[in-house]
């Protein structure tokens, strides 16, 4: 089922995105040097430590290399996404976004089948072959130092 979504219609896509299969998995590590954290990190702290990375939450953000939004999609990047979450989102009307990126990042998960926080980050900082590019590594390395910084933080607020 494929499903046409203006600027007005990201909302409906929401809905829609739940029955498309498209909810927040979360995966354990799968490299033995990983130890599993006590928090298991979900979509939403992923979303939450990329968008700062990327954007410090502007979604006006331009990139260097003409990366836009929140989370610095390119138009590429964009149709995969879309392909693997069978929706039509229009890239020029939706890529500032929060909701609509969302469910187009979750569509480039499903369509390349990255299953860890390392294979999500790391293609999306290199696109599908980002797990061979070792310039990705440092991203990566970044990523997850700002999600265990957010485990620390829940951990904390939960103990006081």
């Amino acid at each position: 089922m494929r499903i046409e979504v203006t600027k007005w219609g990201a909302a409906i896509a929401i809905m829609f995105g739940i029955f498309l299969g498209l909810s927040a998995y979360v995966y354990r590590p799968t490299t033995s040097q990983e130890p599993v954290p006590a928090h298991e990190f979900t979509a939403e702290d992923w979303f939450q430590v990329t968008e700062q990375k990327e954007s410090s939450g502007n979604a006006n953000a331009i990139g260097a290399a003409g990366e836009l939004g929140l989370y610095q999609i390119m138009p590429d990047f964009w149709t995969d996404g879309c392909e693997g979450a069978g929706v039509r989102f229009d890239y020029d009307a939706l890529v500032r976004d929060r909701a609509a990126c969302q469910i187009v990042i979750r569509g480039y998960w499903k369509k390349y089948d990255a299953r860890t926080w390392e294979e999500r980050s790391r293609m999306h900082n290199g696109g599908p072959r980002g797990m061979q590019k070792e310039s990705t590594i440092e991203y990566w390395n970044d990523i997850k130092a700002r999600m265990n910084h957010l485990q620390e933080d829940l951990s904390w607020k939960r103990h006081n």
